[in-house]
């Protein structure tokens, strides 16, 4: 009797798994890996069901290369696997295809399987290519980055405000912890009203909390004291016994930006806009802090007096039992000290009232995951999603799931504390799909990602280096050659698939270059330094925006050409000299320019890196980071163009040489580097050679040559530009 994936327990190796879903498309076998286009669902009967501990379908009759089922076989009969998948590998497919099979396998009854990424675009392309296998799925949080109607329609708000609440305690429940939290708040308001109130009623609540006595308070009220209000006063008896002479206005805290600049994207500003169109709320718009808010802060105080204590301001005011004795020189000193011991007293009960709030908090948080328990297992989810972070933030919801398996993606960016917290006791699986050599983990606390702390190392990458047997994908989808070689010092192993080796069809040279599809411009032009401390270099900058205008004008689309900087600052310069390129106008503000940090998991035909760092001290901050480095070098299909300062490169330190000097000399055998030289570019009409060596050079031309169009106008004209694709 042979047992399945997502049976009620998991073995070590279970025999039977169902690979159906696996089946290539003839179309498509030898085109560009697009997990979008494989169709897992529909195409069921390839590989049928096979005995995982026996012999294995033939490579050839699936889409699959060997790494890959090696992969996946080691997902299906592992408790622990561990997948690293380099750039292009196919590592999400690994995940899909596996997820699939599981999810093909799962028994009524059976708990959902947990899929979690570190950012919520990650999750979101995830859950995109899950949906067409698995529609039934949830996705914790609302925050999706995907205009995607079926990922938000599988948010838990969404299919919990379409799914009314079943049964009299689940009702009763929740109805009772929200009265309460709601009676929890209206008493911590009320305090905070207190403390902050003036003007009209200040006067009645320092009586009702004995500040003052009720012979002091009906002093106050006096009508032989008080004349006409001062118009110049603020409102209430307070005020016009201080006197303008007491008044003060309280200190106010310098306004400043802790380092963050004004966005001048305005994707950002239409983002804004769509969410305060919509209003429409979610998970984390729910539980984050809402009610009324209160400025808090004063509109007067009273002005401070020098030589007075709280025991002689108290012993003063026992001996008044008339206010309008004190001396109108000292009130101000007596007010700021009534104000002290009335928010003493209102802290006080505060506190109190506070760890009602929070035991009624989480009342209603208990509360509604019972209900969310009891709508999952209804509605018979087999996939919930959600970011690393929200494996903390949903802990008590999805422990009482008692999910047996775990998957990870881009487990190399998690920080290992985040997967711990997701190490529920009914875990039987888990695994890790990453790449260790590409963005690492990080810390809020820069300081705790290194020694003696070392956050920043993965779980994954842990493992990895404890020797823990894991799986790594070697054959390439993505890069050309020419690429893919600068990448050989970190993956000796990694293999092109044949669909990039297409030249004519799947991977056309980029025109205008000549066949260059790979160059390094060299130069020495200066960096600079911007008010928040990022770097960026105006000459740089110069010459990528021209460039990026030079190959639109040759027939590549903007979308498919991405700027790849390693600083803010020269991302938003680089963004702001395209859309001054009239050339461009047509195309609209929006382009792709992008920091590498946040570049990670993406991809385009055309890279332009940026390397910013040109200076004397031979400084290059980020780019020191062979993570870092991965990554930029290896997001482009077709072609890549690296614009920074070589010799600062490998003049750095040891570790910067060890790094860069293998890339550049790898560009230096390809003759795709000459620091003698400038930029090469060849007209498509005319064949010639033109060597770009300053950004003023571009404006001698027109997407071609220097020579003069000689076509003809539609009007009969001769054309007045220079040559012309």
């Amino acid at each position: 009797m042979e047992k399945s994936i997502g049976a009620p327990t998991f073995v070590e190796d279970q025999p039977l798994a169902n690979l159906n879903s696996l089946k290539p498309d003839k179309k498509t076998e030898d085109t560009p890996f697009d997990i979008g286009d494989l169709r897992l669902e529909e195409e069921k009967n390839v590989l049928g069901n096979v005995n995982i501990l026996g012999q294995w379908p033939i490579i050839s009759s699936t889409i699959l290369d060997e790494s890959q089922m090696t992969a996946v076989r080691r997902v299906m009969t592992k408790k622990l696997a561990v997948v690293q998948g380099p750039p292009g590998t196919g590592k999400t497919f690994v995940s899909i295809s596996a997820l699939s099979v599981m999810l093909d396998n799962l028994h009524p009854g059976d708990p959902p399987i947990i899929v979690a990424a570190q950012t919520n675009h990650a999750l979101d392309q995830l859950l995109k290519l899950i949906a067409p296998v698995e529609p039934n799925f949830l996705r914790l949080g609302g925050r999706t980055s995907e205009d995607n109607v079926v990922i938000k329609e599988r948010t838990l708000y969404e299919v919990r405000s379409k799914t009314p609440i079943r049964g009299e305690t689940f009702r009763s429940n929740y109805k009772n912890a929200k009265c309460a939290l709601e009676g929890s708040s209206q008493e911590i308001q009320m305090d905070i009203h207190n403390a902050l109130r003036q003007g009209d009623g200040e006067a009645q609540v320092l009586l009702e909390w004995s500040i003052i006595t009720q012979d002091q308070f009906d002093s106050l009220q006096d009508e032989d004291w008080i004349n006409a209000q001062d118009p110049e006063l603020p409102p209430g008896v307070i005020a016009l016994w201080l006197g303008r002479e007491q008044l003060a206005t309280p200190p106010r805290c310098p306004s400043i930006n802790l380092g963050f600049g004004d966005e001048e994207d305005p994707e950002f500003e239409a983002l804004e806009e769509a969410e305060v169109e919509t209003g429409k709320k979610d998970d984390d718009d729910i539980d984050m802090l809402s009610g009324k808010w209160y400025p808090f802060g004063e509109l007067y105080t009273g002005v401070a007096s020098l030589g007075y204590s709280d025991s002689k301001l108290k012993k003063l005011l026992d001996s008044k039992n008339n206010l309008w004795d004190i001396s109108p020189m000292l009130r101000g000193e007596v007010y700021r000290y009534l104000k002290r011991q009335l928010k003493a007293k209102l802290l006080e009960r505060f506190q109190g009232h506070l760890l009602d709030y929070q035991r009624n908090a989480r009342s209603v948080k208990i509360a509604r995951w019972e209900a969310d328990v009891s709508l999952i297992e209804r509605s018979r989810i087999k996939l919930i999603g959600c970011t690393t972070t929200g494996l903390s933030k949903y802990r008590g919801l999805l422990a009482s799931l008692q999910p047996r398996t775990m998957l990870i993606e881009e487990a190399a960016e998690t920080l290992e504390g985040t997967v711990l917290a997701a190490m529920f006791n009914s875990l039987q699986q888990l695994i890790l799909v990453g790449d260790h050599q590409q963005l690492q983990a990080h810390c809020n606390v820069t300081a705790l990602d290194e020694a003696p702390y070392n956050l920043a190392m993965s779980m994954f990458e842990r493992l990895v280096n404890n020797g823990i047997e894991y799986i790594m994908l070697n054959k390439q989808r993505r890069m050309i050659s020419e690429i893919r070689e600068l990448l050989d010092p970190f993956y000796p192993n990694l293999q092109d698939h044949s669909s990039v080796l297409d030249r004519m069809i799947n991977r056309k040279p980029i025109p205008g270059m000549g066949g260059r599809d790979t160059y390094f411009f060299h130069h020495q032009w200066p960096e600079s330094c911007d008010d928040f401390l990022s770097r960026f270099n105006v000459h740089e900058a110069d010459m990528v925006a021209p460039f990026f205008t030079y190959l639109v004008l040759n027939g590549i689309e903007p979308s498919k050409i991405t700027v790849l900087t390693f600083y803010n600052g020269q991302r938003k310069l680089v963004l702001q000299k395209l859309r001054r390129q009239p050339e461009l106008a047509p195309y609209g503000p929006k382009f792709n320019v992008f920091t590498v940090d946040s570049y990670q998991g993406e991809e385009n035909d055309v890279i332009l890196l940026s390397l910013v760092r040109s200076n004397l001290q031979h400084n290059i901050g980020f780019l020191e980071n062979k993570n870092r480095a991965v990554v930029s070098l290896s997001r482009a299909r077709r072609g890549l163009y690296i614009f920074g300062n070589s010799v600062n490169l490998l003049a750095a330190n040891t570790q910067s040489f060890k790094l860069w000097s293998t890339i550049t000399d790898c560009l230096r055998l390809q003759k795709r580097l000459d620091i003698d030289s400038g930029l090469p570019i060849i007209c498509q009409n005319h064949q010639t050679e033109t060597i770009i060596h300053e950004p003023v050079d571009w404006e001698q031309l027109a997407g071609g040559c220097r020579l003069k169009c000689d076509g003809q106008l539609p009007c009969g004209h001769s054309c007045v530009y220079k040559c012309h694709p």
